[in-house]
């Protein structure tokens, strides 16, 4: 878990595992950059649990196992949305 603020200033914030990994960020995300999941290996679970999130980059996830869990919603795998939120990017693969 990470709490207090987390601030992308010069580069996105990536978030990575080399094997399953979950993390809970309860702080505020903030800044002129991104966020990134990396999955490297099995599964990356990343929940921003923050209602005052409002970092400016784009969202990205790398790789075709990536959840990213926003507020108190379920979890669910982001796929290729048919249009993407401006200003935002979803590149991963669709899932099988």
């Amino acid at each position: 878990m990470l709490s207090g603020t987390i601030t992308a200033n010069l580069a996105a914030m990536t978030f990575s595992s080399n094997g399953t990994g979950v993390v809970s960020v309860t702080g505020r995300v903030t800044g002129p950059s991104g966020l990134t999941l990396n999955n490297s290996g099995t599964l990356i679970t990343v929940t921003l649990a923050s209602s005052a999130n409002d970092y400016a980059g784009t969202t990205t996830i790398v790789g075709t196992k990536g959840i990213l869990q926003v507020g108190s919603g379920a979890a669910g795998v982001l796929d290729r949305p048919r249009s993407p939120m401006p200003g935002h990017s979803n590149s991963c693969a669709p899932t099988a």
